[in-house]
Formats: structure tokens, sequence, C-alpha cells
């Protein structure tokens, strides 16, 4: 199909051959595409395969596995209790008490400013 646009106007037409060609394009695009998935799902097959060949199950690699779940488990618990400790760490304890410095500091400087040159009302 084609659009001309003349003016303000807008014409639509298609030839009967125009419109067989598009879908001939289709259909050749859709059946590469098709053949491309159908390799690559041979080869990501293929590798599944060979990844397998080494993992097949055994006593060894259970216990294996098993040590490696407790490993985690243990790792998360530490995680948590980390995160409760999380507010007495020592740099944010260290931060806290620069910034009442910094504070403390602010108010002198203005209550030394107020004092020295008061405002007048």
């Amino acid at each position: 199909m084609r659009i001309y646009e003349i003016s303000l106007q807008v014409y639509f037409w298609s030839l009967p051959s125009c419109a067989g060609n598009q879908l001939r394009n289709v259909s050749r695009k859709l059946e590469t595409d098709l053949q491309a998935s159908k390799k690559r799902h041979t080869e990501l097959v293929e590798q599944c395969k060979a990844l397998k060949k080494g993992q097949e199950d055994s006593d060894a690699r259970e216990v294996a596995l098993n040590e490696l779940k407790a490993i985690q488990q243990k790792h998360n618990e530490l995680k948590e209790e980390l995160a409760q400790y999380a507010d007495n760490d020592h740099a944010t304890v260290e931060a806290m008490k620069k910034a009442i410095e910094v504070a403390h500091s602010a108010a002198k400087c203005r209550y030394t400013l107020l004092a020295n040159f008061p405002l007048p009302y």
C-alpha cells in the first residue's frame, strides 16, 4: 500500500503485485528467522548436554551442595545480623558527631553575630 499526501488530501492505493511482494518478503523474513531460531535451539541443547556431562548426581556432589546451602544460609543470617547493627557503625557515629560539631559552631557563630550586631526592632 502506498500513501501519498497532496496538499490536505491523503490518497491510499495499492497494486496487487505490490501487496504480493510485501507478503513474500515477510514470509521469507519469517522463514529465515525460524531457521536461525532452530539452529540456535540445537546449539543450546548441545551446550546444555555438554554442561550436564560433568554434573552427574553423585554422593560427593550432593554433600558439596548441602554444604554450599548451609554456608549460604549462614551468610544470609550474618547479613541480617549486620543490618541490625548498621546504626552502630563507627563511620556513621563519627559522621553524626561531626555534624553535631558543625551545628554547634554555626549556632555559636550566629549567637556572636547577634550579640555583637543586634537587630534593630
